[in-house]
């Protein structure tokens, strides 16, 4: 499990976002705990040749990335972005 800590304003909220099993073969789940807390903050997947290949607002306790489809199998990086659209944090997600 990736575990991503993070402190959003308004307020200083803090919240934990979790993205579950990694490494994974199919289906990655993401959930965003309080996302009521995040407005406008979205999620991104890359790929290491940087070819987005999933992008999504967290507006919704739990998504979910179907990454099985995805070739080849590798490192991926999800990214959490603010809603100002600056980068927050770059996590590493391996395909299977």
């Amino acid at each position: 499990t990736l575990i991503i800590s993070i402190t959003a304003s308004p307020g200083l909220v803090q919240n934990t976002i979790k993205a579950y099993p990694n490494p994974t073969a199919g289906m990655l789940f993401i959930n965003t705990g309080n996302f009521a807390a995040m407005p406008g903050y979205s999620i991104r997947i890359a790929s290491v040749t940087g070819q987005e290949v999933y992008n999504a607002l967290v507006n919704q306790a739990l998504l979910q990335v179907p990454l099985a489809s995805l070739s080849p199998e590798g490192l991926f990086f999800l990214r959490l972005y603010d809603a100002s659209g600056a980068l927050v944090t770059t996590r590493k997600i391996v395909l299977q």
